[in-house]
């Protein structure tokens, strides 16, 4: 009989758990390294309640992961819980293994949060399980026609959080809270994340999150003044023969990026949430989660 349980109730499975998702998120997908050390946020020991399995015989064969996130806005804070690294072994797959994982944890998480976000390019599927769909993301793509070029002139983030941090707190009216830990991360489609800095000399005023992958970028934020945009993007441009740019309609990167680079845009449409119907997500729209900050 299949059992959900969280590693709370049972941590001597944490090494079968990072096994599973290890091969279901990268090694599946030819991608490097392990996932607790890409995700630092959702695999502290503190957050040992929000992993779940799926055991079958006392095997391990489905994994879930959530992890709480809070969300500043002007005069108040938003508390939300994210789901996802949603796995299941390959040869269970096809049997309702994720379909029962799914469920229970969605049953946990509605009795304890009052707002949960998933991503997600199978919408019908939470759809039944009460999630409803709402996004507000943009996914943009630039490619160059002749050959990449140079080295990029690039920080590790962690080694420039108090700058990131200060530029954040000036330049957004909505931000998501992170530690200095928060900045390791490392989403799995890349190998790497680099921070870009700009200033007047006297003072950093923008800063932009990037992804490497090869000669592939992924620029996951840019923030700060607009008069810095344009040296930020330059730089990437001339690191990388293709660049996709995650963002949100509305934000003063993406009307920046609409007025001025050649970047083709597509919605992309795979946040769901849970604790608020339709109707509400029209009155009151939920926090936007930057790319960087899900799981």
């Amino acid at each position: 009989m299949l059992q959900v349980k969280s590693l709370h109730e049972c941590g001597d499975l944490m090494p079968h758990y990072v096994d599973l998702i290890d091969a279901v998120f990268l090694a599946e997908k030819s991608r490097s390294g392990s996932i607790t050390s890409r995700f630092p946020r959702v695999f502290r020991e503190q957050n040992r309640s929000g992993l779940y399995v799926a055991l079958l015989d006392n095997s391990v064969v489905g994994s879930v992961a959530t992890s709480d996130l809070t969300v500043q806005r002007i005069g108040c804070s938003v508390q939300v819980k994210m789901l996802g690294l949603v796995g299941v072994r390959r040869e269970y797959r096809g049997q309702g293994v994720g379909g029962v994982l799914v469920r229970s944890v969605t049953k946990f998480l509605r009795e304890r949060s009052d707002l949960c976000v998933l991503w997600t390019t199978i919408p019908q599927f939470y759809a039944t399980e009460g999630w409803s769909s709402f996004d507000e993301g943009v996914v943009g793509t630039w490619r160059r026609s002749g050959p990449c070029g140079t080295v990029l002139q690039a920080e590790r983030p962690w080694h420039r959080v108090c700058s990131i941090e200060e530029i954040r707190r000036e330049f957004l009216v909505e931000l998501t809270v992170r530690s200095a830990e928060d900045y390791r991360t490392v989403p799995p489609a890349v190998d790497d994340v680099w921070c870009l800095l700009a200033g007047d000399g006297k003072k950093l005023q923008a800063y932009a999150l990037v992804g490497e992958r090869s000669d592939t970028g992924i620029v996951y934020e840019l923030v700060g003044d607009r008069q810095y945009f344009g040296e930020l993007w330059g730089r990437v441009q001339q690191r990388f023969s293709c660049v996709y740019v995650n963002d949100s309609r509305g934000s003063s990167s993406y009307q920046w990026f609409v007025e001025n680079a050649e970047v083709e845009w597509r919605r992309q449409d795979l946040g769901m949430w849970l604790g608020c119907d339709m109707a509400q997500l029209s009155r009151c729209p939920p926090p936007h989660v930057p790319f960087f900050d899900r799981i």
